[in-house]
């Protein structure tokens, strides 16, 4: 797949990886979070709690898919956002997931996904929801993905 274009938006976030992942949704002040997320996700990898440089990335003009993001993440050295430096950029930055775009960290066999979802459509009300994939081969166009620097 050839990309005409990709847009990294930078981000930092303080990531408290004392919290368990419950009490890390509990912060996110989520409207919807898919029962028994905390069971889906992976284990995640211990870390020095702090602040992390995240990159919001757009690809475009066509319909991403994911074995190609993984690959461009390795050409530019990034990774994908890890389960707490998700849930700590839902938190400290609510409004971008009530954006006209999707949200999402992803792996190999993970996404870890900040929804938004439009009820009461005349007023436009936007819940924030979370929820999990376990793999997703092809993202809509109007997806940013959340990555760090390895």
């Amino acid at each position: 797949m050839k990309w005409s274009y990709f847009v990294i938006e930078p981000f930092t976030v303080s990531v408290n990886y004392e919290l368990s992942v419950e009490e890390m949704i509990a912060e996110g002040n989520y409207d919807q979070v898919t029962t028994d997320i905390a069971k889906k996700l992976h284990p995640f990898k211990k870390m020095v709690s702090g602040e992390v440089n995240l990159n919001l990335i757009t690809y475009g003009p066509n319909h991403p898919f994911t074995k190609d993001i993984l690959k461009m993440y390795e050409k530019y050295n990034l990774r994908t956002a890890n389960v707490p430096e998700t849930l700590a950029f839902g938190k400290q930055y609510p409004n971008e997931q009530k954006k006209e775009y999707l949200l999402t960290a992803l792996s190999p066999t993970w996404q870890l996904i900040l929804w938004r979802n439009i009820i009461n459509e005349p007023k436009r009300e936007i819940l924030r929801t979370l929820r999990t994939h376990h793999f997703v081969k092809i993202w809509p166009t109007e997806t940013k993905f959340l990555a760090a620097c390895k």
